[in-house]
C-alpha cells in the first residue's frame, strides 16, 4: 500500500489594501502607500510593516456646509 501525503501552505506577507476615505485618491507602491483628498490638500502616508499598516488615515469630509 502506497500513501501519497501533499501539504500545500501559501505564505502570504504584505499589507491587505487599504480602504480610503470617501471623496479620496489611493497610490500604493510597495510598501508605501500614499492616500489623498480630492477636495482638499490633505495627504497621508503609509509604511507597511510586516503585514500591518503603520501611519494613521484621516478624512475628507468638508465642514461648514
Amino acid at each position: 500500500m502506497v500513501v501519497i501525503i501533499i501539504i500545500f501552505f501559501q505564505l502570504v506577507t504584505g499589507c491587505p489594501e487599504l480602504t480610503r476615505p470617501s471623496n479620496s485618491w489611493y497610490k500604493r507602491e510597495g510598501n508605501e502607500a500614499v492616500i489623498g483628498c480630492e477636495n482638499n490638500n490633505k495627504v497621508w502616508r503609509l509604511i507597511c510593516s510586516g503585514t500591518k499598516w503603520q501611519g494613521e488615515i484621516g478624512n475628507c469630509t468638508e465642514t461648514g456646509q
